[in-house]
């Protein structure tokens, strides 16, 4: 199981333990932690995604944005952990690959330093990577954002478990905005978001 308090943005205070392990004392453990925190099985990840960083759960991020009562995805990453890590955030050390909108990865990943590699230090070229069920992602996003219409830009963190479904392990109310990897986040959309906002153009039109 994994562990995590109040804050556990950018992988900050996740802590994993073997539930059947003889030396934890499950009671103190809760009594340390009060009552900000939650537990979580870990998932079993599928093949795929286990065959670029087994350690970790490898997770794709999806930015969706409303705007004129549609759902717009911005961008998808995959975040990979590196060197053993359990964690694939960036910041953690661990590498982002964009996503096409066919589900392949794209020809490079990124690393928090901003330097781009055509392949995973343990040998996966990413290239060659296509996520499985990715569109399957993008569906439950679409219909999900409309339910949750106050948060008009959502970052969702999900996987792939080993059946082949997606799994979500969370959304965030205010993401990073894979900008860094994947370029503008309103996209073509830009001007007509930007007039809305700055100079009060009307969102809908008759």
């Amino acid at each position: 199981m994994s562990l995590s308090l109040l804050y556990s943005g950018e992988g900050v205070d996740i802590f994993f333990y073997e539930r059947d392990a003889n030396n934890i004392d499950l009671q103190g453990l809760m009594k340390s932690y009060g009552s900000n925190y939650i537990v979580q099985e870990v998932v079993a990840q599928h093949r795929i995604l286990a065959s670029i960083h087994q350690k970790s759960l490898n997770t794709i991020r999806v930015i969706s944005f409303l705007f004129q009562g549609k759902v717009h995805i911005s961008s998808s990453i995959l975040r990979m952990g590196v060197g053993g890590s359990r964690l694939d955030n960036v910041s953690a050390g661990g590498l982002a690959c964009p996503i096409l909108p066919d589900g392949r990865l794209e020809k490079k990943a990124m690393n928090k330093h901003s330097q781009w590699m055509t392949s995973h230090p343990e040998g996966v070229v990413f290239a060659k990577i296509k996520i499985p069920s990715y569109e399957g992602i993008l569906e439950a996003i679409r219909r999900a954002h409309k339910d949750i219409p106050h948060f008009r830009i959502i970052g969702w963190d999900f996987s792939i478990d080993e059946g082949g479904d997606p799994i979500i392990i969370e959304y965030n109310g205010a993401p990073a905005m894979n900008q860094v990897s994947c370029g503008p986040l309103f996209g073509d959309l830009t001007e007509s978001v930007l007039n809305t906002i700055f100079l009060n153009e009307a969102e809908f039109t008759n």
